[in-house]
């Protein structure tokens, strides 16, 4: 467990700091990361403030934590619930709903990742097609009222209703 997550703090702050060479990087996270170009913007209300933050990035990253192998990061369904482009680790679940460069952009290494943000931050229309993508399987797929048919449809509930 601790040596997987240091190995994952060592991975994103290798990735901020590759992106900080080319591009506005913005960390929404407490303290100051004294990463260079990377701008600290401290902690922001996940409910009320992070979905803005969401939708005005052109890109927002997840770095799932590497002892976690399994299901579909919330922040993948929070971000693309935004209408706003993700940008993730592999995770072998996110196939069972997204396509990489279709709804998602999935890297499986850091130079990957660069490659993915220079790409895309120059092809705005794609970009703004895999948002549109992404945000569609979400509120098809992810809305509550979907979720909790499965809740209790697994638990054997949805039968007695």
């Amino acid at each position: 467990g601790f040596l997987l997550k240091a190995v994952t703090n060592k991975e994103r702050v290798l990735l901020l700091t590759l992106l900080a060479k080319y591009f506005r990087v913005k960390l929404f996270a407490p303290g100051n990361s004294k990463l260079p170009n990377v701008t600290t913007c401290g902690v922001v209300d996940y409910v009320e403030e992070m979905p803005i933050v969401f939708k005005c990035s052109k890109i927002n990253l997840n770095i799932t934590l590497r002892n976690i192998r399994n299901g579909i990061p919330q922040r993948i369904i929070d971000i693309l619930g935004c209408r706003a482009l993700a940008l993730t680790n592999y995770q072998k679940d996110l196939e069972k709903y997204f396509e990489d460069g279709k709804d998602i952009l999935i890297y499986h290494s850091i130079e990957e990742a660069l490659d993915k943000c220079k790409y895309y931050l120059k092809h705005e229309k794609e970009a703004e097609r895999i948002r549109q993508s992404g945000y569609k399987i979400v509120k098809d797929q992810f809305s509550y009222e979907r979720q909790l048919n499965k809740i209790w449809e697994l638990s054997g509930v949805k039968d007695r209703m």
